[in-house]
């Protein structure tokens, strides 16, 4: 089996996106794009971090909630509030960011959903689009 016959057959069409650490280190995105449910969108990220993993990377499997907005703070210069699709929800959420340089980070989406706020605990990793990263910068 090619490494390309495994990306072509598997599910979704994944985006792996490394992010670097303070340390040094790199955290892989796994960021699977289109309209998925909760169900599918978990099936494609485990899948596909069973592949990184058998690659030798490490992997600890996570939703990514794609930023949909970017605006300055207005109360702290220098950072942003980005407000993301939440993958749990049907809802939208904001979060601050210290930069652009790289995405978000690990967060708690906070859902008031009563059927996704078991996922608070698991939450998400934001994803920031290069697009709208380079209307800010």
């Amino acid at each position: 089996m090619t490494p390309e016959s495994v990306w072509n057959s598997g599910p979704g069409t994944p985006t792996i996106q490394p992010i670097p650490r303070a340390n040094g280190a790199y955290e892989i995105a796994i960021i699977i794009d289109g309209g998925y449910n909760l169900e599918a969108a978990q099936h494609m990220t485990k899948f596909w971090s069973q592949q990184l993993t058998r690659a030798g990377l490490k992997t600890r499997p996570r939703l990514t909630a794609e930023a949909i907005k970017i605006e300055p703070n207005r109360t702290h210069p220098g950072a942003y509030v980005v407000t993301v699709k939440c993958p749990y929800c049907p809802g939208t959420h904001t979060h601050g960011v210290d930069a652009l340089e790289s995405n978000g980070g690990h967060r708690a989406p906070h859902c008031h959903d009563p059927e996704a706020q078991q996922w608070n605990k698991a939450g998400y990793i934001i994803h920031i689009p290069e697009a709208l990263r380079q209307e800010q910068l």
